[in-house]
């Protein structure tokens, strides 16, 4: 049994069928939003350090910074790393109860609110880049670092839609198996 058991083979019975690949993707997901990290990791003293050191740096003050970190990148990021982590914890959980375990309808809800979260910073993060009126040195790299941290929302947020696929299946075979569970303890009763 490796680590990636969980994710390429779901044992949860809610998880078998083609909803199983949600899990699938969702460790590639992840394994996106890391890299996409990294890179917002390294942007941030680049970009510091272009704003601040450039050639007209006296009336340069972060007031006028085009960088605002939470409508570009931290008003999905941040939410996503919060759900990944509590989706670990649910598919890598040890008890397998019903109970404690990644439900599909908590899977449809958080694509949908991450993917709308994505859809709104797709677009904010190369506007508020081109909207910047101060020039600094090295702007037209920032601007290419930008547009390769909106290649990774995108991309992220085309994660997320697939895996909002995915959760809708994966909750209408398990709402489909209560009704019919439903029906048939109904059956023996009457």
């Amino acid at each position: 049994m490796g680590i990636f058991t969980p994710f390429t083979s779901p044992h949860d019975i809610r998880w078998q069928g083609p909803q199983r690949h949600h899990h699938a993707l969702f460790l590639v997901k992840n394994f996106i939003l890391f890299l996409f990290i990294i890179l917002v990791i390294v942007e941030y003293p680049l970009f510091k350090n272009w704003w601040e050191n450039g050639p007209y740096q006296s009336y340069k003050s972060w007031e006028y910074a085009p960088y605002h970190f939470w409508l570009r990148i931290g008003l999905a990021l941040i939410p996503d790393v919060l759900v990944t982590l509590t989706s670990l914890v649910l598919i890598l959980n040890p008890l397998h109860h019903s109970t404690y375990s990644f439900h599909p309808i908590f899977a449809l809800v958080s694509s949908i609110f991450l993917l709308s979260l994505y859809v709104n910073v797709c677009w904010l993060n190369p506007l508020i880049a081109y909207s910047n009126e101060v020039s600094f040195h090295n702007h037209q790299i920032w601007n290419k670092i930008v547009f390769a941290e909106t290649a990774f929302e995108v991309v992220l947020c085309l994660c997320w839609i697939a895996m909002m696929g995915f959760s809708c299946v994966a909750v209408h075979k398990w709402r489909m198996a209560k009704k019919a569970e439903k029906r048939a303890v109904g059956d023996l009763q009457g």
